[in-house]
């Protein structure tokens, strides 16, 4: 069996292992970024990878997975369904119900399977569920209630690259249809009769992203109540069904299902009855859980953590449905023009507009400076990012010509169209080559680009390589200045009797065991060399932990967060922190421009300590009203513990690094930071008021976070 996967964003990794797990025996990679299908290529497995449907059709797979956004079903789904090929898409069908109409009709006259994924009805607990309800153990249906209420992560980094982020009806049609799917598969439909949006998170490309949404409907004599949340909070996500006799809680996060039912026992002892019950089936759930998601990170190909396992079973019951012609109701295009339908409904409901991206224009406020002609020329690669956005914003305000490098220029244009001097271009450092043309006029290039690879190979391969490659094409076109974005994460910041400069070279133990710390410390090393053989105007800047409204409160820097309001500190949380505002380090990239005698050296940006980790977390849960559960953790024990995660890996054919003592202990900080050296070198004057970098670091973003 030939199978073709379509898009290869992160669940087509989840998708990958499926197929194989159903027998596939090539597997055609498909995705329109180059770098992106051929890191696939090296996939046990992968027959080809290609960039487009067309190739995709002329390999003539058995089946396709369309595993692209919502928005882009439609256009991958026709040509293969013209070529008799069955599909499987990622829910939902589509994002819009004329789209899934007109796919379902396409399908059936091609005599294909169209299948959609909606994963969470094959969750061993759903089966549960669905036989209780259907074999009449709550009796007469009253109510049901879904609840999803789980983080939705980009969110909190305000990233907006997802498609869900590009729109405020979106996320009806990149989340919601988990718990829409829910709900129609007990019942027929949703007539809905009331939306509220609430907590409004306004996002950098001008998106009004909605974080709560509730929503009320009927199914004939059926109450249907929805209730979704995308914010940072405990996360709870479970189906509450209530009938005349009984009722069914499925608990999606803990993996479970409780059925209680009315008994001839008197209430006192049924209410004990159910009470027990209730807590053997979070107890078995929660030991099965663990259990198999365990199993599944030693290797396991039969075991998972439950979200892994829906994925498996999905793909698993669309090949035998292959087998037999007909689709399992979960996967049938009925359920899935039904749960378009009614996302369609709730966006009416909630008065939003289909209009996936606001028009650029129409985010004009007020037109800053034009370009002064008698300054340098700037191109910016990361010029989205948080660092990138103050930079571009303090470079146009000071006249100069800025070209803003984004793989989305669309959401870049929305977020710069008030500077006239600022032009965003496409390109994405990944192809260098293709950014050749961007360079001839102009005479400075900021890199602050970085990949979010998490291997040394994938890092190696979309950042390091395209950026030394990247950098000797600079060198061919002779530009004047090339100033790189490193970080002081290159060091070991640990020892209290060593302060670190701009002298302090990169530590062995830390590069060796952060790809992060390593992919910067390479690609420095890189700049140096080329400066001293051919006089490469390199300029290297290592910002410290930087802050500002816009910055994520949980900073990783700070502390370890293994969840959102949870820190662990790294070490006592008593040392001054090395922090600097994202203005002040807007302002050294700035004076970078054009400031006489800089080339071939490294500067180091961080005011003067002044915040622990224990104020700035304790600033935080006040700023935010949000309680903060955290306690100081051994650097040793930390340690300890990362050796041991190292050789669980180790003996599942992980091949991570060892960690190394250095990367741990130099997390705590106890090293002062000294940027006299920098401060004297850009006339740079970093603000050092502990009151003001308190307010402007922790306080307004705390606040700005939670609205």
């Amino acid at each position: 069996m030939r199978v073709a996967l379509v898009g290869l964003g992160y669940i087509a990794d989840l998708h990958y292992q499926a197929v194989r797990k159903a027998g596939a025996d090539a597997i055609i990679g498909c995705d329109v970024n180059p770098a992106v299908a051929e890191a696939f290529a090296s996939r046990p497995g992968v027959e080809a990878v290609v960039g487009s449907v067309d190739e995709v059709v002329a390999l003539r797979p058995d089946a396709a997975h369309v595993l692209t956004p919502p928005n882009a079903h439609f256009a991958v789904a026709k040509p293969l369904l013209a070529a008799g090929i069955d599909l499987l898409l990622e829910k939902p069908m589509c994002d819009r119900s004329s789209d899934a109409r007109s796919l379902i009709a396409q399908a059936g006259e091609a005599g294909v399977l169209l299948g959609t994924g909606h994963n969470f009805l094959l969750y061993p607990i759903w089966d549960k569920l669905k036989a209780a309800v259907d074999g009449g153990a709550v009796g007469a249906l009253r109510s049901i209630d879904v609840c999803y209420r789980r983080p939705f992560p980009p969110l909190r980094a305000n990233n907006t690259q997802p498609w869900a982020m590009r729109g405020s009806r979106n996320i009806l049609f990149e989340v919601a249809p988990h718990p829409f799917a829910s709900a129609l598969d007990l019942v027929p439909s949703v007539d809905v009769e009331h939306v509220t949006t609430s907590r409004p998170q306004d996002l950098p490309n001008g998106v009004r992203f909605f974080r709560e949404w509730n929503i009320l409907g009927k199914s004939g004599d059926v109450s249907v109540r929805f209730d979704l949340s995308f914010e940072d909070a405990y996360s709870e996500s479970f189906v509450h069904v209530r009938g005349s006799t009984g009722s069914v809680v499925l608990d999606f996060v803990h993996n479970s299902v409780v059925v209680n039912t009315r008994s001839f026992a008197p209430e006192y002892v049924e209410l004990a009855e159910q009470g027990l019950h209730s807590a053997s089936a979070y107890a078995r759930g929660a030991v099965g859980t663990l259990l198999e998601t365990m199993a599944g990170k030693v290797g396991s190909k039969k075991s998972g953590a439950p979200y892994e396992q829906s994925i498996d079973r999905t793909v698993a019951q669309f090949y035998a449905d292959r087998q037999r012609r007909v689709l399992d109701r979960r996967l049938g295009p009925d359920l899935a023009l039904r749960v378009v339908e009614l996302g369609e409904a709730v966006a009416d409901a909630a008065h939003l507009p289909e209009t996936a991206q606001p028009d650029p224009v129409a985010q004009v406020r007020a037109a800053g400076p034009a370009p002064d002609p008698t300054r340098p020329r700037a191109l910016v690669l990361g010029g989205t990012g948080f660092i990138g956005t103050a930079l571009v914003r303090r470079l146009a305000t000071q006249g100069v010509y800025t070209r803003v490098v984004a793989r989305r220029p669309e959401s870049a244009r929305a977020r710069f169209a008030d500077l006239p001097s600022v032009d965003v271009v496409q390109g994405d450092l990944e192809r260098p080559d293709e950014l050749v043309p961007y360079l001839a006029d102009v005479d400075v290039v900021y890199h602050l680009a970085k990949s979010v690879e998490g291997t040394w190979e994938g890092v190696l391969q979309h950042e390091v390589e395209p950026t030394k490659r990247f950098i000797d094409l600079c060198a061919d076109a002779h530009i004047g200045r090339f100033v790189y974005a490193s970080s002081i994460a290159i060091f070991d910041a640990g020892d209290a009797s060593r302060p670190i400069t701009e002298a302090t070279p990169p530590s062995p133990g830390v590069v060796a065991t952060s790809n992060y710390a390593r992919a910067k410390a390479e690609i420095e090393a890189y700049l140096l060399e080329r400066h001293r053989d051919a006089g490469f105007p390199a300029v290297i800047i290592r910002p410290a932990i930087v802050l500002g409204v816009g910055s994520d409160p949980a900073h990783a820097g700070i502390a370890a967060w293994p969840h959102p309001n949870v820190a662990l500190h790294f070490g006592s949380g008593r040392h001054r922190l090395p922090i600097v505002l994202v203005d002040d380090v807007a302002d050294a990239f700035a004076k970078a421009l054009d400031r006489p005698g800089i080339e071939g050296r490294c500067f180091n940006l961080s005011s003067p300590g002044c915040i622990t980790a224990e104020e700035y977390l304790e600033e935080v849960a006040r700023a935010s009203a949000n309680p903060i559960l955290r306690k100081p953790r051994s650097l040793r024990t930390m340690y300890a513990s990362q050796v041991a995660k190292w050789l669980v890996k180790k003996a599942v054919g992980r091949k991570d690094p060892f960690p190394r003592w250095a990367d741990c202990n130099g997390r705590s900080f106890a090293s002062p930071f000294d940027c006299s050296v920098t401060e004297a070198a850009l006339d740079w004057h970093p603000e050092s008021d502990r009151s003001v970098l308190l307010a402007r670091g922790v306080t307004e973003p705390a606040e700005a976070f939670i609205r």
